[in-house]
């Protein structure tokens, strides 16, 4: 979970937990790329808006380095162009804030165990 918004880190982090799934936590671009290092996640839900390069750009640099985890990208920006960005970039799926955590969840659950 890469988020700069320490709060609602914590609630997500929580309530993915609940799911059964392991979580670590960063709140900058920097972090997320050592986090995928370090762990080889499954999956990461990144922020859009982190501090240092964008989310975007984290997601840009992970498939250009052929990661294959999932990618859910979260923004209070989620416009139909905001969208499309995120998918060109690679992301599996991107949801809009505020976001109902049960459909984080859910979209967790669909990109790490595709039905």
């Amino acid at each position: 979970m890469v988020e700069d918004d320490r709060k609602l880190a914590r609630i997500v982090v929580r309530m993915l937990e609940r799911a059964g799934y392991r979580c670590v936590t960063g709140a900058s671009a920097d972090q997320a790329l050592r986090a995928v290092d370090e762990h080889h996640p499954d999956a990461i839900v990144l922020d859009v808006m982190i501090p240092g390069p964008t989310g975007i750009e984290v997601c840009r640099h992970l498939r250009a380095d052929g990661w294959v985890g999932g990618v859910i990208m979260i923004s209070a920006r989620s416009s139909p162009a905001d969208r499309a960005t995120a998918t060109a970039a690679g992301a599996d799926a991107f949801l809009g804030k505020p976001f109902p955590l049960a459909q984080l969840v859910s979209t967790v659950d669909n990109v790490v165990r595709p039905h």
